[in-house]
């Protein structure tokens, strides 16, 4: 008597479902953060150590200050940082991937660093979440300008290197959209983070009215910038799947 059992598939999910999913997730809970913290605490999150007027809350304030915002978006990026590791190591290996890289020590080192900073990246964002600025705000701080730093990094190197599969593969057009999308992204995180610096610290010597909302409007730019660098993903993994598979094949029992 003979009892058959398939190691085949058991699930098939596709890159740019799980993707999409993985970046809705802050890209969700900060919009739901914003709106509860506008219609709920608007007084207390829109105060500044001044006071003088302001029209939009702080990130910090809107995501941390105030519950269930925090939780929600501590959720949100929790669950989003998994994936998002998986796919670090995607973009080390789609680098190799290319004969050109490979076989270059340059190149391959800069994938090896491009995966590192943007795990690194990942960290720091997850410690920002956590440790709010009332809880602790120098190791806040300190994530903050981590977080920054290996964001700028990361999106350096990516151009840097997709810049180079471009000119050695000038027909791929893929390689080209997603090059067009990560450069334009890239520019404008960096474009708005320099403004927010520039207002939070012409807020801080001159306590202008309205100010402080150009500063928050331009943290909310540089994460949703960010979330959609990070989202130019789709168009280089679009045609993958995720797969449950045993190795193993198919195997019969016999009685």
């Amino acid at each position: 008597m003979a009892f058959g059992r398939s190691y085949g598939t058991l699930m098939t999910i596709k890159f740019e479902f799980l993707f999409v999913t993985t970046l809705s997730l802050p890209l969700v809970s900060l919009i739901i953060c914003v709106f509860l913290a506008l219609f709920f605490e608007f007084d207390r999150a829109v105060a500044t150590h001044c006071m003088v007027r302001n029209y939009l809350p702080s990130l910090s304030a809107s995501i941390g200050g105030f519950t269930p915002q925090r939780y929600i978006w501590r959720t949100g990026v929790a669950f989003h940082s998994a994936p998002r590791l998986f796919v670090s190591l995607m973009y080390y290996n789609f680098y190799n991937s290319f004969a050109s890289i490979r076989n270059n020590e340059f190149l391959r080192k800069a994938a090896t660093v491009n995966c590192i900073v943007n795990m690194l990246e990942i960290l720091a964002l997850l410690l920002l979440t956590y440790v709010s600025s009332t809880e602790n705000y120098g190791v806040h701080e300190k994530m903050f300008i981590s977080f920054m730093v290996f964001s700028i990094a990361h999106m350096l190197i990516t151009l840097y290197l997709f810049r180079h599969l471009r000119d050695s593969d000038p027909e791929d057009v893929d390689l080209r959209r997603s090059l067009t999308w990560k450069h334009r992204l890239a520019v404008f995180n960096w474009t708005i983070f320099v403004m927010s610096l520039y207002f939070f610290f012409r807020h801080n010597k001159h306590c202008e009215p309205g100010v402080y909302t150009l500063f928050a409007l331009c943290e909310y730019l540089v994460v949703l910038s960010n979330i959609f660098f990070h989202g130019t993903a789709y168009f280089d993994f679009k045609d993958y799947v995720f797969l449950a598979k045993n190795t193993r094949g198919h195997r019969e029992l016999t009685d």
